[in-house]
């Protein structure tokens, strides 16, 4: 048998835990010296915090009407572009403002139930062999501005 008090602290030890890592990442995204080491640098911290096994941060480019990525490939870093519209999953979040809590990428009814031109780019699953099941994404703010 469980000891209540045992299984509350240990609870609260977990919580303890989470916050610390928040704290640790949200302190590392203010000292960075530039996107790219946001992007590229902190991913593994981020990918611990929520438990998943992959992220993409987007960064607004106003002037393009894009969001844009860099990640890591072997030694070279490279870019990803996508333009704000409601075509891709994180376009819609970007154009919209709208979180997109997806549960399975792959299922066209529940992209068009989100929005009839909404679709799912697997072309980064066949190059990677993995295969993207569920997608949250959100839009992040700071003083009304999308980033």
């Amino acid at each position: 048998m469980v000891n209540p008090a045992s299984q509350q602290i240990n609870e609260l030890e977990e919580q303890l835990q989470r916050r610390k890592n928040l704290q640790d990442i949200t302190n590392r995204i203010h000292s960075a010296q530039n996107i790219k080491q946001i992007l590229v640098d902190l991913k593994d911290g981020i990918l611990n915090l929520f438990d998943a096994y992959s992220v993409t941060i987007y960064i607004v480019d106003r002037m393009r009407s894009e969001i844009f990525s860099m990640f890591l490939s072997g030694s070279k870093i490279n870019e990803i572009r996508v333009p704000v519209s409601n075509r891709s999953i994180a376009g819609y979040v970007a154009n919209t403002g709208k979180i997109a809590n997806i549960a399975d990428a792959y299922d066209e009814k529940e992209l068009n139930a989100i929005d009839k031109e909404l679709s799912f780019d697997a072309s980064w699953d066949k190059k990677s062999g993995f295969r993207t099941k569920q997608i949250l994404a959100a839009p992040v703010y700071h003083n009304g501005k999308l980033m």
